[in-house]
């Protein structure tokens, strides 16, 4: 991928007609070369849910630095 080149996850709670729309958008835009718009069930909407948690737990635990060892 090229430095101009950029992907984008965006995960929203809608219903079909507002999809349908947002997928007419998207194939009017020029700037949009592609896209993929995916239903998640249940289980794919806890497993997203408890990742983004970890991830942002990982993000906010404070780093530790390794002491030097001695000689």
């Amino acid at each position: 991928m090229g430095p101009a080149s950029a992907r984008f996850l965006i995960e929203f709670k809608a219903d079909s007609q507002f999809v349908a729309t947002l997928e007419t958008q998207y194939h009017r835009d020029e700037r949009i070369i592609r896209f993929l718009t995916v239903t998640l069930d249940k289980d794919a909407v806890a497993y997203a849910a408890k990742r983004r948690a970890n991830k942002a737990a990982k993000a906010a635990a404070p780093v530790e630095e390794a002491a030097p060892e001695a000689e």
